[in-house]
């Protein structure tokens, strides 16, 4: 059972009259005067007893209209832009405070960034073009281990302009620490986003081809990530940042940081000397999970252990883990240990299974860009490399890679190329782009074989009679999220 002093720490530190500084809000109705708050919830089916429920209006969904219901079930106070929709709730629910602002998508995010300078915790900010999410999960697994509730860490898709002052709004006063995912797609938005979440520590993941409808190019990509790394040089007197030097830009971005920077930048690194370095590694096969044996140093000593994930990017992921959770405090080297050694990571990513036939599939169909897709190619390369006779042949089911402007068919091409290259033998595509990954997979010189389909059940017909055919393939599944390529991997596990 909870005692008192646990429900206290997961209280809201706000009162009526900070919420409606922050807001700048118009009180319409004042409520309980000595109200404490539960949490934030924009969510009507999530309504908890003495909590704010901010109403939002969506394009197929208005939040006002769930007004009634969240003050029925708990809520406290409500927060909206829609006057007549909040005042209805006067004469039945006199005890909920209601307050009118003019913008609730930027009330929210003002009540966010009000709400996170009361707390005096250390605070990673994570953005790049690939690699962010399953080193967040990393983080997630690590901290797991000691305790969960100490670390607030982004959940799902909450890493954008509504998402990451939502994650805030959870804080409470049992949380040592916090890690905010922050996803972008043009200028300014990692910049907001840090005014939001005031990062104390920030790490860059990769620079690559992605949105670049928006940013034009690479260069265009570091710029905008590289917004993270200026806010906390700007604003935090003891902050920290964290460089993967590994990939050229941020190598690049470290050597003129660092002699500009007021903070001492740490390095890491799975090739070259740094803070943070990958001394040794092996390949895994335990249980049909690809991974590694690793030792790593750190400034705390060197860690030995194992990571069930394949890929050497997934090897810079974990190196990342172990560079944040050691920086910030959120765990020791055993926790990091244990954690790496069995993680949790987001669903579509990374993700080993076998089909009915016996077949290997590798689905990583979450979503893709240019960078992502390499890091997939070469991870198939190591596998047939270290794995010589468990394979009869590598099959790629791939869609549309989105966002990337004028260059998308050259990038195709090259993603195309770079999949015969690296070993794959046979190559399905789907989408708007299937021919140029046909042209660039088709025109290398190598024996291969391609097909091109227009819907998703084809492709999956196709796919299962070779498997039929062939059961010992290693088939890898991978697309933009809108190319919808979980469907061709969820098809193959459910039958």
């Amino acid at each position: 059972m909870s005692t008192s002093k646990e429900n206290s720490m997961k209280t809201l530190s706000l009162k009526f009259h900070e919420i409606r500084t922050a807001v700048d809000g118009r009180i319409l109705q004042e409520g309980a005067s000595d109200q404490i708050y539960s949490a934030f919830i924009s969510d009507s089916r999530k309504i908890e007893k003495d909590c704010i429920f901010l109403c939002i209006a969506g394009n197929k969904v208005d939040g006002h209209d769930f007004a009634s219901q969240a003050a029925d079930s708990g809520a406290a106070l409500i927060i909206g832009q829609n006057e007549t929709k909040l005042r209805a709730l006067e004469n039945n629910h006199p005890r909920v405070g209601l307050m009118l602002v003019k913008d609730a998508l930027r009330a929210t995010q003002a009540l966010a960034t009000y709400y996170r300078s009361k707390f005096e915790i250390p605070v990673i900010g994570l953005t790049g073009s690939s690699g962010k999410t399953t080193t967040k999960d990393l983080i997630a697994s690590i901290a797991n281990v000691s305790n969960k509730d100490h670390t607030l860490i982004t959940e799902g898709t909450l890493n954008n302009h509504w998402g990451v002052p939502q994650m805030i709004l959870r804080l409470n006063q049992s949380h040592r620490a916090a890690v905010l995912e922050m996803g972008m797609s043009d200028f300014g938005e990692i910049q907001s986003l840090a005014a939001i979440g005031q990062p104390t520590i920030g790490y860059i993941t990769a620079i690559g081809p992605a949105h670049l409808e928006k940013l034009g190019s690479v260069e265009g990509v570091l710029r905008a990530k590289r917004e993270l790394f200026d806010w906390i040089n700007l604003h935090q007197t003891k902050g920290q940042l964290l460089f993967n030097i590994d990939d050229p830009l941020l190598a690049k971005l470290h050597s003129e940081i660092k002699t500009q920077c007021r903070l001492s930048p740490l390095t890491l690194s799975l090739q070259s000397e740094a803070d943070f370095q990958l001394l040794r590694c092996s390949q895994l096969d335990e249980d049909g999970h690809f991974g590694w044996h690793y030792e790593i140093k750190t400034p705390n000593g060197t860690i030995e252990g194992t990571l069930p994930l394949p890929g050497k990017h997934n090897l810079t992921n974990a190196l990342a883990a172990v560079a944040l959770t050691l920086v910030s405090g959120i765990a020791g080297k055993n926790d990091i240990k244990a954690g790496l050694a069995k993680p949790k990571i987001s669903s579509l990513r990374s993700e080993l299974f076998r089909s009915k036939h016996g077949a290997t599939i590798y689905n990583d169909s979450y979503n893709a860009n240019p960078t992502s897709v390499g890091a997939l190619f070469d991870t198939a390369h190591l596998i047939l490399e270290n794995f010589q006779g468990r394979y009869d042949e590598i099959i790629a089911a791939v869609g549309d890679m989105l966002e990337l402007g004028p260059t998308a068919n050259e990038l195709h091409r090259d993603m195309g190329r770079k999949a015969a290259e690296s070993g794959v033998t046979t190559l399905l595509a789907l989408g708007h782009h299937r021919e140029h990954w046909a042209d660039g997979f088709q025109n290398t010189g190598r024996k291969v074989e391609c097909r091109t389909f227009q819907d998703h059940e084809s492709l999956y017909r196709d796919l299962q009679h070779r498997l039929e055919l062939k059961p010992r393939a290693l088939v890898l599944v991978k697309g933009s999220r809108g190319a919808k390529m979980d469907l061709v991997a969820s098809q193959l596990k459910a039958k």
